[in-house]
């Protein structure tokens, strides 16, 4: 029924509905998957924590963000090229650094605060780098968006 829903919807969209759409969907996704990989590396985060939910909101306004920034396929100030995987990567990584900071605050016994910080950045950088290429590939970038 959903995968149905999924074709229909997508034939009726315009390129960045589709790319909202892919991306919001990926960080949600993305967002599940990272707090799925944090407990049960350690016993500090459960289901149905707010630290979950923390994890999750964070990877959905990262596929927020690089759903938005589509558009743009130069950088907005520098206007340097910025292809979608330095653009996800960039992004993941800005949009990381409020969880990774909050995570430094309640280390686990098994990682040291720093290693929380670097973990959370370097996944949140990789997602964003994924959301980005996949929504690229599917709802496109640039000119096309803004139509």
């Amino acid at each position: 029924m959903s995968l149905f829903f999924y074709s229909w919807y997508m034939k009726k969209c315009t390129p960045a509905q589709k790319r909202f759409f892919v991306a919001i969907s990926l960080g949600i996704f993305f967002g599940f998957l990272c707090s799925y990989l944090a407990s049960s590396s350690s016993q500090w985060v459960f289901w149905l924590t707010p630290l979950m939910w923390a994890i999750v909101t964070d990877r959905m306004i990262i596929g927020l963000a690089i759903g938005m920034a589509g558009a743009y396929m130069l950088h907005p100030i520098f206007r340097f090229p910025c292809p979608p995987a330095l653009r996800g990567f960039i992004l993941g990584a800005i949009f990381s650094l409020p969880l990774a900071i909050g995570g430094m605050i309640s280390p686990t016994p098994d990682m040291t605060a720093w290693m929380v910080f670097w973990y959370t950045m370097w996944a949140g950088a990789v997602y964003g780098l994924l959301i980005d290429m996949i929504a690229t590939k599917i709802g496109w970038q640039g000119d096309i968006l803004l139509k």
